[in-house]
């Protein structure tokens, strides 16, 4: 009787493990996957890149203060942009902004957050200043979009649309879409 004492110990020990687990009043067990958050694989701070055109001018330079590529869709965020663009018979374009995607085929850059384009003029002509929530620039077309509403100031004028297109290279601004705009003129000197 002693050496069958452990066995009836055993199956007393899976019967009530048994009742536990199958007990009506018991909740279902689920299992659930956790969801993991997409990781980056590369990270880079205070980049700088240069892109030329086939004749080894500069096309564009792009600084950012932290860009981070994501190997999932092969996208690059980045934070704190400037983008400096140079056509051949304009000024040069400054465009900033808090943050910026640049998708897998890197034809574009889409910006967003506080976003500024200056054209920077020579000599005496005014600065050309155009804000905006948010700019798409395809660097291949050489063209600026938004639809997020913009507002295009240039010395005593202000224009605001619900749409633009620039064309980067001519330095060409188009507004469409509900455009209002107000001038003022200078003050006079007497």
């Amino acid at each position: 009787m002693t050496r069958s004492l452990p066995y009836i110990a055993m199956l007393a020990l899976l019967a009530i493990l048994a009742w536990w687990l199958l007990r009506p009043d018991a909740s279902p067990v689920t299992v659930t996957e956790s969801a993991t958050e997409e990781q980056p694989d590369q990270f880079m701070e205070n980049i700088r890149m240069r892109h030329m055109d086939e004749n080894g001018h500069l096309l564009f330079e792009l600084q950012a203060r932290h860009m981070a590529h994501f190997p999932d869709d092969g996208r690059a965020t980045l934070d704190d942009i400037v983008l400096d663009y140079y056509a051949p018979d304009t000024p040069p374009w400054l465009i900033e902004a808090r943050e910026g995607v640049i998708p897998a085929g890197r034809r574009y850059v889409h910006l967003a957050g506080d976003v500024r384009v200056e054209m920077r003029m020579t000599g005496d002509e005014p600065l050309t200043l155009l804000q905006t929530p948010a700019l798409d620039v395809d660097l291949q077309s050489r063209q600026a979009t938004s639809d997020s509403g913009v507002i295009l100031s240039r010395a005593h004028t202000e224009l605001r649309s619900q749409r633009m297109q620039a064309d980067l290279d001519t330095g060409m601004i188009r507004l469409e879409q509900n455009v209002r705009g107000r001038h003022e003129p200078p003050a006079r000197v007497q």
